[in-house]
């Protein structure tokens, strides 16, 4: 909405929005490309696991999932802190500042990552149970599973990071 009550303090430079639409999209793609695929991957995988294993894998998957996803509101939270420092970094010193950043993040969010999946588990059972009732607890191995994709997804967020800051997401 500010975008509209701001309207007038915007303007489209028609000869700079052809010259740099080129350059803009050499990396849009990729942002465009990897957007999808990650939207894509979220509800295929639950689309396939429910017409290969029926509703009640799906169910248990899904429930298991939500809470290995509790993490994801820190998540979003480091990008939106870690983009910025990145991209100051590489502008003001280049790649080995943002490297140095990238190395950093990535510790940062790997113990704190390693952490909350070593207690999930050893009490993500509980939790679903907590949050779901009879149906969806005893499926440790699920967890178990899905806590360590959490990490590995994890580990490489600040080098996605640092990657799209220097416009080289391939």
């Amino acid at each position: 909405s500010w975008l509209f009550l701001a309207r007038k303090n915007f303007s489209i430079r028609w000869k700079t929005f052809r010259r740099e639409l080129p350059r803009s999209w050499s990396l849009g793609k990729w942002v465009a490309a990897g957007r999808i695929l990650v939207a894509l991957s979220g509800v295929s995988i639950t689309w396939l696991l429910m017409l290969r294993h029926g509703t009640k894998a799906t169910g248990v998957f899904s429930a298991s999932m939500t809470v290995c996803m509790l993490l994801n509101p820190f998540l979003l939270g480091i990008g939106n802190v870690l983009g910025p420092r990145a991209a100051s970094a590489f502008a003001n010193d280049g790649v080995l500042a943002i490297r140095n950043v990238v190395y950093k993040a990535t510790w940062f969010i790997g113990a704190i990552v390693a952490v909350y999946c070593v207690l999930i588990i050893l009490f993500g059972n509980k939790i679903v149970w907590l949050l779901y009732g009879d149906a969806f607890s005893d499926h440790q191995l699920t967890i178990r599973v899905l806590a360590f994709a959490t990490l590995s997804s994890a580990l490489g967020f600040a080098m996605d990071n640092g990657l799209w800051t220097m416009e080289h997401p391939q």
